[in-house]
């Protein structure tokens, strides 16, 4: 988020340069299997491969925001977005293949080789790379070979909620985003007790597929784009007997202001880390186990977000009862 007098910029999650360090590096790679031969000179290259598309986008964004604060640009034009970046990538690539070419060494021809000492592979290494082949080439049935979801859709009952928390009607955002989610079930539910309302949207997934992952991008909502997130702070939220770090998210609009956090449930634990969550799910196919999951999400809203979130949190979270039996018995048995 970057706050100027005239107005605030956020920078996407799109626009946050990994494709651009994802090129560089990738093509400095090859620059210097091609031109350079010692290691000081590649390590150093790699280093400005590295460090260049870093400087490349802050350098790109910073010239997008001026020119949209003299209104000479239009913020939500993806396509001069699309042009500003394709530009920034030639120039970044010409000038590394400039440097690259600066650096160049020219190859050592190689000696020659005795045809007395030409040797066949020994078959302990024949073997050894046999069998790393059949190895890679039955992965992808192991990966893939966990167990079949059990007929039926999943159902995710709504909980009742006790120590004096009233429920509620569910917002506009709340039932799009459940709705854009592509999730297997969802649960979207509210409450409110004193100053605080809360807002849980449960997205539980039987089966990841590409547009619909429990670990992953939100899918863009127009409702929520509305709300400008201003801070983000490390959090710890009280689920059963453990605690979980996550993130909490600050975020206003017109005055208003709410606090969001975000945690997932995959191979039957929870985490507030998509990294681990996603480790998680790949361990589970590795392993043959249900890799069943769901992305959690809360919202606290009202006056007692500008007091202490914590305590109301872990409040409700206590009223709420535990969430790991209500997701692990979403999917019925099979008949």
């Amino acid at each position: 988020l970057i706050r100027l007098p005239s107005a605030d910029y956020r920078v996407d999650e799109a626009c946050a340069g990994l494709r651009f360090l994802l090129v560089s590096v990738a093509a400095g790679v090859l620059t210097t299997r091609l031109f350079l031969r010692s290691w000081p000179r590649r390590l150093l290259f790699l280093a400005v491969a590295a460090m260049l598309p870093l400087a490349a986008n802050a350098l790109r964004s910073a010239l997008l925001i001026w020119l949209a604060a003299r209104g000479m640009l239009d913020p939500a034009s993806a396509a001069l977005h699309l042009t500003y970046g394709l530009g920034f990538t030639s120039l970044m690539l010409i000038f590394m293949m400039m440097l690259a070419w600066c650096l160049r060494e020219t190859p050592t021809p190689p000696e020659p080789v005795p045809m007395a000492s030409r040797r066949s592979a020994p078959p302990l290494q024949i073997l050894a790379a046999a069998l790393a082949i059949a190895l890679l080439a039955f992965l992808p049935g192991t990966i893939t070979a966990s167990p079949s979801p059990p007929v039926g859709p999943p159902r995710l009952a709504t909980p009742s909620v006790g120590g004096g928390w009233t429920q509620e009607a569910l917002s506009a955002e709340l039932l799009e985003k459940a709705a854009l989610a592509g999730a297997n079930a969802s649960l979207a539910a509210a409450w409110s007790s004193e100053d605080a309302r809360i807002e849980l949207l449960i997205l539980y997934y039987r089966r990841e597929r590409q547009g619909a992952e429990a670990v992953g991008a939100d899918l863009p909502s127009p409702l929520a784009a509305s709300w400008t997130e201003i801070d983000a702070r490390r959090a710890r939220i009280s689920l059963g007997d453990g605690r979980v770090e996550t993130l909490a998210r600050y975020q206003e609009r017109a005055g208003a202001r709410r606090i969001v956090w975000t945690w997932y449930w995959a191979d039957g634990r929870f985490t507030g880390n998509a990294f681990i969550a996603k480790l998680r799910q790949i361990a589970a196919r590795l392993l043959r186990r249900p890799d069943a999951s769901a992305r959690l999400q809360l919202a606290l809203s009202g006056p007692a977000a500008q007091g202490d979130p914590q305590m109301i949190v872990d409040r409700f979270l206590a009223d709420l009862g535990p969430i790991g039996p209500l997701l692990e018995q979403a999917s019925p048995p099979a008949p």
